[in-house]
This record gives C-alpha cells, structure tokens and sequence, in this order.
C-alpha cells in the first residue's frame, strides 16, 4: 500500500471510531459511520486494484 492509500485507510477508520465514540450530535453518528466505511473501503480497493495492475504488467510486459 502507498503512504496515501494508509492515509485514506485511517481516516476511513477514524471517521467511524468517531461516531462509534459518539465525539458529535447524534443525528450525525449514522453519517460519520457510513462515511467512514467508504472512504475506508474504496481505498482498499483503489490499493488491490493497483497491485492488481502491477502484477499483470509485470506477467505481460
């Protein structure tokens, strides 16, 4: 994983260990969660699908 891929990756978390913890009003925990959870994922897709290229270049080219 590249150095920003962590970054989106724990600031995915945070965002969710922050409604979790319940820092803001409840009317925003549900955002702060399901915010969390895709910035998180996409991340972690945006890095497999990157080794995922990778891979194949070096198979291929």
């Amino acid at each position: 994983m590249t150095w920003q891929g962590w970054v989106n990756f724990i600031l995915g978390l945070w965002l969710i260990l922050s409604g979790l913890i319940n820092f803001s009003a409840d009317v925003m925990v549900p955002n702060l969660i399901i915010s969390g959870i895709i910035v998180a994922a996409l991340s972690l897709w945006e890095e497999f699908q990157y080794e995922r290229e990778d891979r194949r270049m070096h198979v291929h080219g």
